[in-house]
């Protein structure tokens, strides 16, 4: 009894091992957690960042121009990294939840960046923290031609991102820059009120972006798997920076030391990987 009783324990545990590498991703907005709405709250205190009911909205300009009366510089992904905006407060602190991350607007027509820039009248913009209570959180973009770009990737590296029409009513898709010919973001997956996951390989080493049309949409997560296909889960710091270095975080990024040994039974991540002690 008592072996069959750990075999079954053993059976659980791989379980769950197995389910928390499934569940894992790099950038996780469906459950902004407290730490991360009070970084949201100092940024709508210091007037860069505004707040109607639970949705917070930039009130500043995010991004740069690529194109100017006096040069234009066609976007590579290389130089995409120099036109891209950070989510900050005032003082230039990047937001935990998309740190690494670029946002502005891509026209690839003109292969030109854009700055986004709030709403003349009323002075928001369209980049949107959702943090609705007991409803799914998202980042809502709230218009066409709106970018997200994943610097420093390389070659063979696997993103995905789930997603939405912000609308819930348009058929909406989402386009990728710098994947592989087989990527799914070029599809149009159906209707605009279901959850669909657009995914692909990095082509060159260098960025890779995602850009809205028809509209907008919400963006729940975001995944990144290296060559071997794990799951690289530390959205808390660069993402080319994961290395063996045994620091362990919980699940919100709070970093708990260099010996797992010595911390309760829990979840943790460890050298870019969930685990379970």
């Amino acid at each position: 009894m008592k072996t069959k009783t750990l075999f079954i324990a053993g059976l659980c545990m791989a379980a769950s091992v197995a389910n928390a590498q499934t569940e894992a991703k790099t950038y996780d907005f469906t459950k902004f957690t407290q730490e991360q709405i009070a970084e949201f709250e100092e940024a709508v205190s210091d007037g860069t960042w505004g707040k109607q009911e639970n949705i917070y909205k930039n009130m500043t300009r995010i991004g740069a121009n690529s194109h100017t009366d006096k040069k234009k510089v066609p976007i590579t992904v290389q130089n995409i990294v120099n036109y891209g905006g950070k989510l900050t407060n005032k003082e230039g602190k990047e937001f935990a939840c998309v740190k690494g991350l670029l946002f502005g607007i891509y026209l690839d027509g003109n292969k030109q960046f854009k700055a986004h820039y709030p709403n003349k009248k009323n002075h928001l913009g369209s980049i949107w923290f959702v943090c609705t209570p007991k409803k799914t959180n998202a980042i809502r973009l709230n218009g066409n031609n709106f970018a997200i770009v994943i610097p420093n990737l390389k070659k063979g590296m696997q993103v995905s991102v789930s997603y939405r029409a912000s609308n819930g009513k348009d058929e909406e898709f989402l386009s990728g820059y710098n994947f592989d010919s087989g990527n799914t973001f070029v599809q149009h997956p159906g209707e605009g009120k279901n959850t669909h996951v657009a995914e692909g390989k990095v082509a060159e080493d260098g960025a890779a972006w995602f850009v809205t049309t028809n509209g907008g949409a919400f963006i729940y997560d975001i995944t990144i798997k290296d060559k071997d296909g794990n799951v690289i889960t530390t959205g808390i710091d660069n993402i080319t920076q994961v290395t063996q270095d045994n620091k362990v975080y919980d699940l919100n990024g709070h970093y708990m030391g260099n010996n797992i040994n010595a911390l309760q039974h829990g979840m943790y991540i460890l050298n870019g990987k969930k685990i379970i002690k």
